[in-house]
């Protein structure tokens, strides 16, 4: 991955070799804001944003059905193991609640998917609800990551105001779904 790093910096990224590495890496727990950062760069805005939707559809789909096949029992036993119970969301308010959920920070992005792919909720509301939270939140950060990474003086503002809004709308859900969900917790 440093390579991949240092290589975006002087422009000699393998485009294929980091579309893989995005694709498979963010399953299996590594930090989705490293690509994030570097995609816009590598790809510009624009493709960055593109790819990125498409990488976080192809994850989701993944582990949707990685969770509803043979692997759900190992996944609840993994859980079992450290005293979490597998998730489960009301009916009433459900959307809201898993989209809030997966709105506010604080969970990996990989961790956030599998949570919500075992709450039970079916297939389309899964990704349209995680999709759009999700794929929102990874605009500001790409960027703010071409920004950064190309000093960019026209999108680095940009990055940063979007990033401040972002940050903003997801305190005010946090502060919100406390209030309207007390005791509730996926």
């Amino acid at each position: 991955m440093q390579g991949i790093i240092s290589n975006s910096l002087t422009g000699e990224t393998n485009s294929l070799v980091f579309v893989a590495l995005m694709a498979l890496l963010p399953l299996v727990g590594f930090p989705i804001t490293v690509f994030l950062f570097l995609v816009g760069a590598i790809f510009g805005v624009t493709g960055g944003i593109f790819l990125t939707g498409a990488m976080m559809l192809f994850h989701l789909l993944v582990t949707y059905y990685l969770v509803h096949s043979v692997f759900r029992p190992l996944i609840i036993r993994i859980l079992n193991r450290f005293h979490i119970p597998a998730p489960r969301l009301p009916l009433k308010g459900r959307k809201r609640l898993a989209f809030i959920f997966m709105i506010v920070p604080g969970l990996p992005y990989t961790v956030k998917n599998f949570l919500l792919a075992l709450a039970e909720l079916p297939l389309t509301e899964y990704l349209v609800i995680n999709w759009v939270a999700q794929f929102s939140l990874s605009i500001p950060v790409i960027i703010l990551g071409k920004g950064i990474i190309k000093m960019d003086p026209l999108v680095l503002p940009a990055g940063v105001l979007l990033l401040i809004i972002v940050l903003a709308g997801q305190y005010y859900l946090r502060r919100r779904s406390k209030k309207d969900y007390p005791a509730r917790t996926l």
